[in-house]
């Protein structure tokens, strides 16, 4: 192990990000998932899907936390 952290897309798009555009956009993209997960979860599935999508749900959501803490760190805002 080398010791060098390569930053991913995502987190240069986000150091880039001084107005919140694409911070923006992708909270929207991750809240119209968390959507259509809990609808599912909300319609019904069967003990293994269940689990799975709770698990994707829980991703997500993790991913939406994940955004600002990382937008917010590099803007101080």
């Amino acid at each position: 192990m080398s010791g060098t952290v390569t930053p991913f897309d995502i987190q240069l798009r986000l150091a880039a990000d001084a107005d919140g555009t694409a911070r923006q956009a992708l909270e929207e993209e991750l809240a119209a998932l968390q959507q259509t997960l809990r609808h599912r979860l909300d319609a019904g599935l069967p003990p293994d899907e269940f689990r799975r999508t709770t698990s994707l749900l829980d991703g997500v959501v993790a991913a939406s936390e994940t955004v600002a803490l990382v937008w917010r760190a590099y803007h101080k805002r």
